[in-house]
């Protein structure tokens, strides 16, 4: 009883007792001062020891039940749930191991494997399989993309795709304007090249303009790197205005965009999803797709589409890189594409995500604390967090992770040091329980290092 002792309530606040007592009960069994398989004390005994009405402590139980805190056991009370639960992997963008169309693809494989026999080993042209590039263009024509095969690259994935563009078009001399924050991979890139980055401010509805056109100004860029819709890692969204605004600054100071459509197929609720690409009227716009995100990411299948002018360029950067993506794996893609799973598969992972999203929205919503500053994507995976100033970026990162909580931290998006402290939580990879819990989590450290560090005491040791 030693442990409930320390609890503290204060009819003056405007919260209940006893959601100011299961609050405060959850604290202790998220600092393992109570421990899993804990028996509680009898709710008669705590009442007494806390000096509150019975009921109190009755409805306190009862949310601490609610919350998957607590088991009661009929005749012996109530335990403590065991606190030795797998890791709720917020941190990680690749799709739930049940959302890959294992059964459909492997199929596919042995119908490739009895159709082309020992062909389907070949080396497939450096641009990729000419079959599979009309199944692309197919595809993104239903975007309203508009290309010619010859203008389709098939890359191993986005990220080769970043650096086939870094090699094939830019030098140490050359400026790349990047989102602030931005994809932790094309940084990765653009770094490796030594080229000049210059990050330009996310509003809601994308780039801050003004500041965009002022750095245009200045550096005379050579690219700009951008993800209209639901970009990695603030989820925003690019309003038709912003997009528009883009391809008149491309055109006006002669620059080349490249978009990453990172996830506009998981449109929720977006009025505007449209690509850049397709509102491209002057060839401005290199458009770099993967299939990473939304379909089975050690496939390691993307392409780009490329204005012809760079054409030469972007395969003499792929032949030196890799000769060729896996003449298997595009051959079964093209099979997959043809016989119309890609879009049975699209519809069943996008209804999936979307109730996700939505749990994920509500809990969110009613979780997370008012000090917290955050804006709701309009579709992809993607949440992102500011936390209060008095939080460090670091700390609380690790404070979550002794509690079985993986986010991805903020400073891994910025190309500079930032002294704010952000997270990005991604939903690809966790059930609903995962979510229910791992807000709840998230939301109680928040509030108690923000009550420790306005009283002045230690943070939280777990």
């Amino acid at each position: 009883m030693e442990s409930y002792r320390e609890i503290r309530l204060d009819k003056r606040k405007e919260n209940y007792l006893y959601q100011q007592l299961a609050d405060q009960i959850i604290g202790l069994i998220e600092e393992k001062v109570i421990k899993g398989e804990e028996r509680l004390p009898a709710i008669k005994k705590l009442s007494g020891l806390l000096d509150v009405n019975i009921a109190t402590v009755v409805r306190a139980y009862e949310v601490l039940e609610e919350r998957d805190y607590i088991i009661k056991k009929p005749g012996s009370g109530c335990f403590v749930k065991s606190r030795e639960e797998k890791i709720v992997n917020f941190a990680s963008g690749t799709p739930s191991y049940d959302f890959f169309p294992i059964e459909d693809f492997k199929k596919i494989i042995n119908h490739v494997m009895d159709k082309d026999g020992a062909k389907a080993f070949e080396y497939t042209l450096g641009q990729g399989d000419m079959e599979l590039r009309r199944e692309l263009r197919k595809y993104i024509r239903k975007y309203n993309i508009q290309s010619h095969e010859d203008q389709i690259h098939v890359i191993s994935g986005a990220q080769q795709g970043i650096d086939l563009i870094v090699k094939a078009l830019l030098t140490q001399e050359d400026t790349v304007i990047i989102e602030n924050p931005s994809y932790t991979g094309a940084i990765g890139a653009f770094k490796s090249r030594g080229v000049q980055l210059e990050g330009v401010p996310l509003k809601n509805d994308g780039m801050d303009l003004k500041k965009l056109e002022e750095t245009i100004k200045k550096t005379d860029p050579k690219l700009l790197y951008v993800m209209p819709n639901f970009q990695n890692p603030t989820g925003t969204s690019y309003s038709s205005y912003q997009k528009n605004k883009l391809l008149s600054l491309a055109k006006e100071y002669d620059f080349y965009i490249l978009e990453d459509d990172y996830l506009s197929d998981l449109s929720f609720y977006s009025q505007d999803s449209r690509t850049l690409k397709s509102m491209d009227k002057e060839n401005k716009v290199i458009y770099l797709k993967s299939f990473s995100k939304i379909f089975m990411p050690g496939l390691r299948l993307g392409f780009l589409v490329v204005p012809e002018e760079l054409q030469s360029s972007i395969l003499e950067a792929k032949l030196i890189s890799d000769i060729s993506t896996s003449g298997l794996l595009q051959r079964a893609l093209k099979e997959y594409m043809g016989q119309g799973l890609w879009e049975k598969h699209i519809e069943a992972l996008k209804n999936l995500y979307q109730k996700r999203f939505d749990l994920a929205m509500k809990e969110i919503t009613e979780k997370m604390p008012e000090m917290v500053k955050f804006t709701f994507p309009k579709g992809g995976l993607n949440f992102w967090f500011e936390l209060p100033e008095t939080i460090k970026e670091q700390e609380f990162i690790n404070q979550l992770e002794a509690m079985n909580i993986l986010v991805a931290p903020g400073r891994l998006f910025f190309h500079e040091k930032t002294d704010k402290s952000y997270f990005r939580m991604s939903i690809a990879n966790v059930e609903d329980k995962e979510i229910r819990q791992g807000l709840e989590k998230i939301s109680y450290l928040i509030k108690w290092e923000c009550a420790a560090k306005k009283s002045g005491k230690e943070q939280l040791i777990l």
